[in-house]
């Protein structure tokens, strides 16, 4: 379109086209999408099939080009380098303005049209993708010129050893951009464990600090845009840059930068030059970020064949250990997120196609207020539950009103986190601003869950044992005792077994290590373990209880302890489900076990919808407010 006038008017004839075609109402805009959608699949299978003639610069052409940017090319010689970041030539030239002086050597990229429909639908996919990712404004190949020219300015300007770009031009469908040579070379083809790497990493981390203190982000930085010249380095590549960069931005070049220097050297090496050069702050940021998904195309290889970034997760994790490596929510949707989406969307249509709704409707015209006011007022007392065990388990004091506060706003976390791991990050992050180092932390988070299931499987004993048998649930038959038995001796026998012992001792050291220390301190303070315990049972029992009373309101009782158990099971499969709040398994498993009570599917449905209105629907909203005020308040 911007090189062919016949293309350009048919664009304008199809734009004026459609809008008669719309405001006379000959066609429906569906209709008109669905035309335009095809027309474009069927444009793009042909221009494939029949392939098309390449307007790429090369011979005489790229030497028109080079002219028109000020120089008078002598030789070009082709390099191998340069991936998605255009073609590289190193040129033998001399300045049109005074071709009296001898040629010199310069470096020249040339930027392809095609290529640049190619690198514009990644940057749009990688920034819908990515949080921090800004796709651009160059929609042409002129602008990516001007606005790499611009950055390499602004990079210069800023102190920012960089190759300074002396000319462009154009010709055909190619760019051209001649820069000054650099003496150096790129980190990839230098040897990243010979004496002077460390000076080199060090010169590396400088650079970038002066570019973020001007404002700028590079966006790309790998071995393949680090060139080195003795412990100097210089930034290429600004073709993706930011003037105005975020602080999201920055810290993903800080940890595009780390890794790259990780693969180069070793994440021991390269964690120690970091730890010298980038202030405390931004380099405990630095942990959640160390994700393939944030990093550039060729150092994402060196990763994947070297397994880099699972062994610089693991020297973070012991050089800095407060910050945290958890992967920070970076990624707007993944693979899985979209899987899950179709599986809720087909467990909502089977819902909808197969439940009686009118039989549910008239069941909720007929529940008991009182008891709906009941499992309203009982779904709410986990958040003091949970504040309570959280109070107790944790080092130092925490205010009880602000981490009750705080257990409010991870309701609205449930929205886009699975069961449990949402309310663990927002504990983890309140404890970290109220001054508790990041181990202490996750050690008081898991010590919280364990109590909590050991707590729950107490309960569901107590229950057995004091309601009796009957209904749903009995007592252990002979039966169950004897399966119990057997599970049990298979357990056993595993564990006789080294390999078996060894692997599930190497899985579960981590979290019994950092628990313990902190299960001893609870036992030392009996008015603190009292606390805790007694938060996790409010916390359990509150969920029985708002489910207990939504049978009730919708006339269809049960026994506490058949109660219980449904709602516990149900719970469980649900947290297994990498869904937000367990969405769809919780559902499924509470009909199920309502249904084999012997309470009628669509009766079930309606008491499980009224449950999860008031156990998660109605939390939302109140857990954005929470969420608001607590992190004015500067404790998240």
């Amino acid at each position: 379109r911007g090189r062919r006038r016949t293309v350009r008017w048919g664009y304008n004839l199809l734009t004026v086209t459609l809008v008669l075609v719309l405001t006379t109402g000959a066609v429906s805009l569906p209709g008109t999408l669905i035309a335009l959608l095809l027309a474009v699949v069927a444009a793009g299978v042909t221009r494939l099939a029949l392939g098309v003639d390449s307007e790429r610069a090369y011979g005489a052409d790229l030497e028109a080009a080079i002219q028109g940017a000020g120089f008078v090319p002598q030789r070009l010689e082709r390099l191998e380098r340069g991936g998605g970041r255009g073609r590289r030539y190193v040129m033998s030239a001399m300045a049109r303005a005074d071709q009296a002086s001898p040629a010199r050597r310069y470096d020249v990229v040339v930027l392809d049209g095609d290529r640049q429909v190619l690198s514009l639908a990644s940057r749009w996919l990688r920034a819908l993708k990515l949080r921090g990712f800004e796709p651009g404004a160059q929609y042409s190949l002129k602008g990516v010129v001007d606005h790499s020219r611009l950055l390499s300015y602004a990079a210069l300007d800023a102190g920012v050893r960089t190759p300074h770009v002396l000319g462009v031009g154009m010709v055909d469908d190619s760019a051209v951009l001649v820069v000054e040579r650099h003496p150096g070379v790129p980190l990839a083809e230098l040897d990243g464990t010979g004496a002077g790497a460390a000076a080199i990493a060090t010169d590396a981390w400088r650079q970038l600090a002066r570019a973020h203190a001007a404002g700028l982000a590079h966006r790309d930085l790998s071995l393949r845009t680090l060139t080195a010249a003795g412990p100097q380095v210089s930034v290429g590549d600004w073709q993706h840059g930011e003037t105005l960069a975020s602080p999201l931005s920055q810290g993903l070049d800080r940890a595009q930068l780390l890794v790259a220097l990780s693969v180069w050297m070793g994440p021991e090496a390269a964690l120690g030059v970091a730890t010298a050069e980038v202030p405390e702050a931004q380099l405990q940021a630095i942990g959640p970020l160390l994700q393939a998904a944030i990093l550039p195309g060729d150092t994402r290889e060196r990763v994947k064949a070297s397994k880099a970034l699972d062994r610089l997760r693991e020297a973070f994790a012991a050089q800095v250990p407060e910050a945290t490596t958890s992967p920070a929510p970076i990624e707007r949707f993944s693979l899985r997120s979209v899987i899950m989406l179709a599986l809720t969307i087909v467990a909502v249509f089977v819902v909808v196609t197969t439940f009686n709704f009118t039989e549910i409707l008239g069941a909720v015209r007929g529940a008991s207020p009182g008891w709906i006011a009941v499992a309203f007022a009982a779904a709410s007392l986990p958040w003091l539950g949970a504040a309570m065990a959280l109070v107790a388990f944790a080092p130092g004091r925490l205010p009880l009103g602000r981490t009750v506060e705080v257990q409010m706003a991870s309701s609205f976390i449930a929205l886009a986190a699975p069961a449990g791991i949402g309310p663990a990050g927002v504990n983890l992050r309140y404890m970290y601003r109220r001054g508790v180092a990041t181990p202490v932390g996750l050690a008081t988070t898991a010590l919280v869950q364990l109590t909590q299931i050991g707590v729950t499987v107490a309960i569901l004993g107590v229950l057995l044992l004091t309601q009796g048998s009957g209904g749903l649930v009995s007592l252990p038959s002979g039966t169950v005792i004897w399966a119990i038995a057997a599970v049990a001796g298979v357990a056993a026998a595993a564990m006789a077994i080294a390999p078996v012992r060894r692997w599930v001792w190497a899985r579960a050291r981590p979290t019994l290590s950092q628990v313990r220390p902190r299960f001893m301190a609870a036992i030392g303070q009996p008015g603190r373990l009292a606390l805790g315990l007694g938060g996790n049972v409010l916390h359990a029992l509150a969920y029985v209880l708002a489910f207990y009373a939504s049978l009730h309101a919708l006339g269809h009782p049960l026994r506490l302890v058949d109660a219980a158990v449904i709602y516990l099971v149900g719970n469980t499969i649900g947290a297994l489900l990498p869904t937000p709040g367990g969405l769809g398994g919780v559902e499924g498993a509470l009909v199920a076990g309502l249904t084999a009570a012997g309470i009628p599917a669509a009766i079930g449905l309606s008491i499980t919808l009224l449950f999860r209105v008031a156990s998660y629907w109605v939390q939302v909203p109140i857990g954005w407010f929470a969420m608001r005020y607590v992190q004015r308040q500067g404790d998240l």
